[in-house]
């Protein structure tokens, strides 16, 4: 069964403002989805960059 094409111009504004909140929504969502895969690699990168440069971890191993 196919659905009727409604066009977009023909939403009242109610409907309108609705959409335009959900896609304002969506759009913050990802940006704090992807700021937070970004935090975490970063911390892991300065993690694994930390354990490479102590000099005491060095001296460990020497020992």
């Amino acid at each position: 069964m196919r659905v009727d094409f409604v066009p977009i111009w023909n939403t009242g504004f109610p409907k309108a403002v609705q959409m335009i909140k959900e896609a304002v929504q969506g759009e913050r969502n990802d940006e704090l989805f992807y700021n937070e895969l970004i935090n975490r690699k970063l911390q892991a990168s300065v993690a694994n960059n930390t354990s490479k440069c102590n000099p005491i971890q060095k001296v460990y191993s020497v020992l």
